[in-house]
């Protein structure tokens, strides 16, 4: 079913243009889009966002200053895909990742300001480290790891403004 963009209870604007109150946005072919509350033009409280095909896609909280949020990000079956901060549209904080198949941490990573600063993990399904490294300013920067399932070193290295810098290191299971 198709639906109007203009609702008269819905979509409201103040007299300098910024969206105020509820608001509900459709897809051309008349699916929801999002829901959500603004305040003076930005987001404000719980915002909801659809798939095309209707499937919730992600809930923003909007606490605090009025660009920051806590978001939930689902893949299309409804199950959790991410869970992190946003600061305006930029990732910020340490964002979690699941696996669609079995919704185990695969990776987690740090933010600040939509750049990857500081450690970031990968794991195996059993939750145990597979891979560890370090980012500044979206590159690899720093000490990089990465392990056997029993935690033991298979590779290791250490990058300066990502690229490889320095020995590179390959173990096999026995550590040699």
């Amino acid at each position: 079913m198709i639906r109007a963009q203009s609702d008269t209870v819905f979509n409201q604007t103040d007299a300098r243009g910024l969206k105020q109150g509820f608001w509900k946005k459709y897809y051309p072919g008349g699916n929801l889009m999002y829901t959500g509350f603004f305040r003076d033009g930005k987001p404000f409280g719980e915002m909801r966002r659809y798939y095309e095909s209707g499937a919730l896609k992600g809930v923003m909280v909007y606490t605090g200053p009025p660009d920051i949020c806590r978001s939930v990000l689902y893949y299309e079956n409804g199950k959790p895909a991410a869970r992190g901060n946003y600061t305006g549209t930029a990732k910020d904080s340490i964002w979690e990742y699941y696996s669609f198949y079995d919704q185990s941490v695969k990776a987690r990573e740090t933010y600040r300001s939509g750049r990857k600063n500081g450690c970031s993990w990968h794991y195996y399904p059993d939750g145990t480290v597979s891979e560890k490294t370090e980012w500044k300013d979206d590159m690899k920067n720093g000490t990089w790891e990465r392990y056997f399932s029993d935690q033991a070193v298979m590779m290791k290295g250490s990058y300066r403004e990502g690229r490889l810098d320095g020995p590179f290191y390959e173990y096999n299971e026995k550590g040699t």
